[in-house]
């Protein structure tokens, strides 16, 4: 068994595979972490858009508050969908190399 002696070169190599692989690691988690937000401001849109639908359709103060109630639980269930997307976004990868 024969063991390689850590040249300057060997070292600087070690450094930027290393650099390389956090810096890969930061751009993943960046781009989990746009894609959550993109899907948050979707959701907002949505709910804006269906208050709007809502406000313009009831007739009356019975019908706006029925269907505000039936528009505030999907938006509570989305955002209960997108915490758990994002607590699953942090859970560290297992994946084998």
């Amino acid at each position: 068994m024969t063991v390689q002696p850590i040249t300057s070169l060997n070292l600087c190599a070690a450094t930027l595979t290393l650099a390389l692989q956090m810096q890969a690691s930061y751009h993943e988690t960046l781009k989990r972490n746009c894609d959550l937000g993109l899907q948050r401001i979707r959701r907002d849109i949505a709910a804006v858009q269906a208050i709007c639908d809502v406000a313009v359709a009831a007739r009356d103060c019975t019908e706006l508050a029925a269907s505000y109630l039936i528009m505030s639980r999907d938006y509570v269930a989305t955002t209960k969908d997108l915490w758990q997307q994002g607590l699953w976004s942090l859970a560290p990868d297992t994946k084998t190399t």
